[in-house]
């Protein structure tokens, strides 16, 4: 017994050791195990991508937090000329447009992907996370009006006005020289002002309200976008505690009152954005949180398209010369002319929309029930060489399957120098390269679920581009760096938050 009693607490150890031995086999074993599947048995084994993307999600999750991730994707389509990479365990992205049409419009698209409900706002599935078709179309279809083109020809007054109060802004800034964030000069001055106008029957001029905390908050909460929800809500809540400002607590409780004013205001009878939703029969809570989800869809990308033409702009003194020219003929000989109908300023517009990508990363979509059988198009190419042998892919149902806005745009196949800023190519281009280019273009996205006030943000774009052409606003100004850097996540932002044109001092004296 006394021997026992020696040999028991040194058994101990040993035995401890075993078991973690053991346990450690178990693990190594079924990671091996998934490594093999995933990597060489997996239905979607013989799509081309990288091991580390086949066998996790993580490599590519880390990439869009670090802002990095649609770059990086593009270049693996550059690297290996294919039409279709495996990016996740379960995931695949395209980079061929003729996979545009079955995946997002053709009998309203493939559903949604789960990580959309990220994008709910206090609860409620908006306009863009709502992944039930059946729930998102009758409230789709009670604002759709207001963006047809005849309503909102009603109230152009309101953008014009919008778009001379920024030209104004503008030669003030031109009287101090100096450089000039455009940026926020552009979401400053028509700052849910659109809102104020498209909102609130007879809204004053003063309407004023500070988003700018709101709308960087949401831009930020991009970067997560693609983790599972729970993971989502976590980290959601634990950023929250710890890096949430007063000015952006602030902003959150400035926009909350303003929409709730909006809504409790509203007559069911009097055709405004709330109005039409509560005569839907929604809630006012769903309806304020449907009206912050046009607050940031209104206020972001609209700065980012247009801070991005007048950059560009201030970098090609050629091409400011011919569509200046142009505008101020059209003026010229018509001052009612519609700018949307001159084609040198359509194709400056088309050019910007191309490259300031508000939405630059994949857009997910679950392959169906029974599967979908893709195949690429007899002349797709990403390097200029046609694939000698073509096949068809096999996706099973339930496979993440996405194309992005950053590669389709960027396809030196499609857009020739497809970094450079050239309007021309919308005009020059042979009718066939056009075609293509108009497939593969899709600023506002594609379908039933691309953005519903399209026409409105373009009506916007080029009232207040024509107006800035009209004036002398831009004469002399350069533009200050040598491209603009984004951090890629699903809704882009500006490295820096500046966009940034220059003036020389006392310009205008």
């Amino acid at each position: 017994m006394a021997l026992a009693s020696l040999i028991a607490p040194a058994a101990f150890p040993l035995q401890l050791a075993c078991e973690f031995q053991t346990l450690f086999i178990l693990i190594s074993a079924l990671l091996l195990t998934i490594g093999v599947y995933r990597n060489f048995l997996h239905p979607l084994s013989q799509i081309p991508g990288p091991c580390s993307l086949r066998l996790s999600s993580l490599p590519l999750l880390w990439r869009s937090y670090a802002g990095t991730e649609a770059t990086f994707l593009t270049r693996l389509f550059a690297e290996t000329n294919a039409p279709i990479l495996r990016i996740g365990p379960n995931e695949v992205l395209l980079a061929d447009g003729v996979a545009l049409a079955p995946i997002y419009s053709t009998d309203g698209g493939f559903p949604k992907a789960a990580c959309y409900r990220n994008f709910d706002i206090d609860g409620f599935p908006s306009l863009f996370s709502a992944l039930d078709k059946g729930y998102r179309a009758p409230r789709a279809k009670s604002v759709v009006p207001m963006f047809a083109t005849a309503a909102l020809r009603k109230g152009e007054s309101s953008v014009r006005s919008v778009a001379a109060r920024l030209v104004e802004r503008l030669e003030g800034e031109k009287r101090k020289g100096g450089r000039v964030d455009v940026l926020d000069l552009a979401r400053s001055t028509a700052k849910l002002r659109r809102l104020g106008d498209w909102g609130r029957k007879g809204a004053k001029d003063g309407s004023k309200l500070s988003a700018s905390e709101f709308v960087n908050a949401f831009v930020g909460v991009g970067r997560f976008f693609f983790l599972p929800n729970w993971a989502f809500m976590m980290l959601d809540k634990v950023a929250g505690y710890l890096f949430e400002t007063p000015e952006t607590l602030e902003s959150f409780d400035s926009v909350q009152v303003f929409v709730e004013d909006l809504v409790n205001e509203a007559d069911v009878e009097d055709g405004t954005y709330q109005a039409r939703m509560l005569k839907l029969g929604l809630s006012k809570k769903e309806v304020a949180a449907q009206m912050k989800d046009l607050v940031f869809a209104g206020t972001d990308s609209s700065g980012m398209n247009l801070s991005t033409f007048c950059w560009q702009l201030a970098k090609h003194a050629d091409i400011f010369a011919k569509v200046t020219a142009e505008v101020r003929q059209a003026k010229n000989d018509n001052a009612e002319y519609d700018p949307s109908t001159l084609p040198y300023l359509r194709a400056c517009l088309r050019e910007t929309l191309r490259l300031s990508m508000a939405n630059p990363t994949r857009l997910p979509r679950v392959v169906p029930e029974g599967g979908w059988i893709y195949t690429p198009s007899a002349d797709f190419s990403f390097t200029g060489q046609i694939l000698q042998v073509s096949k068809s892919y096999f996706l099973p149902a339930g496979t993440l399957v996405s194309l992005q806005i950053h590669t389709l745009h960027h396809n030196p196949a499609v857009f020739p120098d497809p970094y450079e800023f050239r309007p021309e190519r919308w005009l020059d281009s042979p009718p066939d390269q056009l075609e293509k280019m108009s497939r593969n273009y899709i600023p506002f996205g594609l379908g039933s679920r691309q953005c519903i006030a399209r026409n409105l943000a373009m009506m916007e774009l080029n009232r207040s581009c024509a107006a800035i052409l009209e004036s002398d606003v831009l004469d002399g100004a350069r533009n200050v760096g040598d491209r603009i850097e984004i951090l890629e996540w699903f809704n882009s932002k500006v490295r820096g938050e500046r966009i940034e044109i220059e003036f020389q001092h006392n310009q205008s004296d």
